[in-house]
């Protein structure tokens, strides 16, 4: 086995490229599951399809009992999961990455806030008299997988810079909308689960102050919390992101200190002896490697590990299954009609001309009145091109569109979800691909 050190070194140390290449990655898995729904809803077995989503499941634990839908088990419980890894690549990025400092984090900070305000005052000036008000948090978030998918598709020709760029944006994008989810789609508040939220919450902080490096014992008292949100009225998928915020980037010893005793072993490993007629290792080398492995388990520290196990997860089996549970709509003569409603039409120029428009003429702004610098590969049509790409909603629309509207309505809100991020994905692509090569 011939190993290639450059394609070690690039898998171990380029974190940006391997992220972009999950997303890009789940964007297919997405598609898919997309398609898979809208086929199976609009077929024979539409009925089967949308029954088996209402199928009740659960457990009783004494005196709890939770049974629910399987819908509701996938948009509250594994996508508290995908709010997990949001809030853990949004802590990453404020502690060590395009967050870190203010000049950094003020280009795509002023880019998504644009991209927020913009769409939502569309939404509500269409909808202010006689429409559907309370859905203007829907046009206000990106799909950060599809709109990488679509970069991924045009190669080399997109400088890494404008992928960062909208990574971060939708980084900051995502912080937006959770803020928007927990102060603005939160129904009733039973202020006793509050209460023993604000307990499992203490608990968290305690687990900090006595520097607990387990990930397991934050992911038992998340459970908890999870519980406790879920019950209180607040939605359950906050208590991802609160979690994030607790589990420790510190790790058990320091970087220098692990190196020092990496190099310690190898020099034992290299004087050990081999088993002359196996690759099966010797005592002495087994005591070597467990020495190894516990030395790299804590260096490593715990977010960066939780976030690495479960961005898989969250990529290629969440999002794909929340895609495929969500996005099955029946098309009928009335969901066509409803796409002229005035809320479905808010939805649909929020993100295609709400996005870029408030994108770019936030970044004109902050860029004139000198809050932020736009480096020179970051041109004009590349950043309008971007924009557009932002314009692709789905996920966290869809996500915000269960909460904001009566079920009568929801699939037509799903539906014209659908129909402008294509719009988007296509007209941002064709811009970028027609852009990639220019220079202004």
């Amino acid at each position: 086995m011939t190993l290639n050190t450059q394609n070690i070194k690039h898998a171990a140390f380029d974190p940006i490229s391997q992220f972009l290449k999950k997303e890009s990655s789940s964007s297919i898995l997405m598609l898919i599951a997309m398609a898979s729904a809208m086929i199976l809803a609009n077929s024979g077995y539409s009925e089967m399809y949308h029954n088996f989503w209402q199928t009740k499941f659960g457990a009783t634990f004494g005196s709890v009992t939770l049974y629910k839908p399987i819908i509701l088990w996938i948009n509250d419980g594994l996508m508290a999961i995908f709010f997990l890894v949001i809030g853990l690549e949004i802590k990453r990025e404020i502690l060590i990455g395009e967050l870190s400092t203010l000049k950094q984090a003020l280009l795509p900070l002023v880019g998504a806030i644009g991209g927020a305000v913009i769409p939502a005052l569309i939404y509500i000036t269409i909808n202010y008299k006689g429409g559907i008000p309370a859905g203007w948090g829907v046009p206000m978030a990106t799909d950060i997988a599809f709109a990488i998918g679509i970069m991924a598709l045009l190669g080399s020709r997109v400088p890494i810079q404008l992928k960062i760029f909208i990574t971060s944006l939708a980084v900051v994008d995502d912080m937006i909308a959770v803020l928007v989810i927990a102060f603005f789609y939160t129904s009733e508040i039973l202020t006793n689960y509050l209460f023993y939220a604000g307990i499992t919450i203490f608990v968290l902080i305690l687990l900090n102050v006595f520097k607990v490096r387990a990930i397991l014992a934050y992911l038992v008292v998340g459970v908890v919390l999870w519980y406790f949100f879920l019950k209180s009225g607040i939605h359950a998928t906050i208590a991802g992101v609160i979690l994030a915020f607790f589990i420790p980037s510190e790790p058990r010893i320091p970087m220098a200190t692990f190196k020092k005793s990496m190099g310690i072993f190898m020099v034992e490993l290299k004087h050990s002896k081999n088993n002359p007629d196996s690759e099966i290792p010797t005592k002495e080398q087994k005591y070597i490697f467990n020495k190894i492995i516990h030395a790299s388990l804590s260096a490593y520290n715990p977010m960066s590990r939780l976030e690495y196990n479960l961005h898989s997860l969250s990529a290629f089996l969440i999002m794909p299954l929340f895609a495929f549970a969500n996005t099955g709509v029946t098309i009928t003569s009335g969901s066509m009609t409803g796409l002229m409603s005035q809320a479905s039409l808010g939805i649909i120029f929020g993100l295609m001309l709400g996005k870029p428009i408030g994108i770019m003429t936030f970044l004109k702004l902050g860029q004139k009145f000198k809050l932020i610098e736009i480096p020179a590969i970051l041109t004009n049509s590349r950043l309008f091109g971007a924009s557009v790409l932002s314009g692709i909603g789905l996920t966290m629309s869809i996500f915000i569109a269960s909460m904001a509207f009566s079920a009568d309505f929801v699939d037509i809100a799903k539906l014209s979800i659908v129909i402008v991020s294509v719009i988007c994905g296509i007209s941002g692509y064709l811009i970028l691909r027609n852009t990639s090569n220019r220079i202004t």
